[in-house]
């Protein structure tokens, strides 16, 4: 059995599929991570790529898609990555690099080139331990829809005191706003003032009501038992 699974939600972009899957393979171990592109069912037809998974879905958004799909799969892999399609993969071995880092209970990333390039701590492409996702219910709160989600991952693995941020690892973002690739029309919608706005108010209900401190708490609990299983074990 594999350890890691990386999502890739991918929409209107078949193009990126392959550019993406070109640059992970050099770098990414096969027997220890598989990769599985996140497809909506009215989009444009994506070549199949032999040894990737595929999930197929009604068009939920990105985070209702990762979502969907990492709760259906944590039960079968120790970690759990989310990348766009955006995302390339530069550093050889990152994959194990960062799921040694996350241990079995973590929040990791790499350097992505595109916030600050000497030291961002917003993991926009991130890996972290399934137990994560199985506990809570999702991997970012389902009311966002498209921003926002490595907000959380960073703000919730501060508070846990079990995020790393590593800037030898190099996952690029090749982002429009870092005049990395063109606008396109997924660019456009995804960064809308209405998306900021309507995941901007997500963010502030999440934070500023009980569920960030009931997430916290909940996540706590279980850190508390791994880490008494781990001490039992080790004596």
């Amino acid at each position: 059995m594999k350890e890691l699974l990386v999502i890739v939600p991918t929409r209107n972009r078949p193009e990126n599929s392959i550019e993406f899957y070109n640059s992970f393979k050099e770098v990414t171990d096969p027997n220890f991570t598989d990769l599985i592109f996140c497809l909506d069912d009215d989009d444009v037809q994506y070549p199949r790529i032999d040894g990737v998974l595929y999930s197929v879905n009604h068009r939920m958004r990105m985070n209702g898609t990762l979502n969907k799909v990492a709760v259906e799969y944590a039960p079968y892999y120790k970690y759990t990555a989310f990348l766009g399609d955006d995302h390339r993969t530069r550093t050889s071995g990152w994959d194990r690099k960062l799921t040694e880092a996350a241990g079995d209970f973590g929040i990791t990333h790499g350097n992505d080139l595109t916030h600050d390039p000497n030291g961002s701590d917003l993991p926009t492409a991130v890996v972290m331990t399934s137990n994560i996702i199985m506990e809570l219910g999702y991997m970012s709160p389902p009311e966002f829809k498209h921003l926002y989600l490595d907000v959380f991952w960073r703000e919730m693995g501060k508070k846990l005191n079990v995020f790393g941020y590593y800037s030898d690892i190099i996952i690029e973002h090749l982002h429009p706003q870092v005049s990395k690739n063109e606008w396109d029309a997924g660019y456009v919608e995804c960064n809308s003032q209405e998306i900021y706005d309507l995941d901007g108010e997500a963010w502030k209900k999440y934070t500023e009501g009980p569920r960030f401190q009931n997430d916290f708490e909940k996540l706590k609990r279980l850190q508390d038992r791994i880490h008494n299983v781990t001490t039992t074990n080790k004596n």
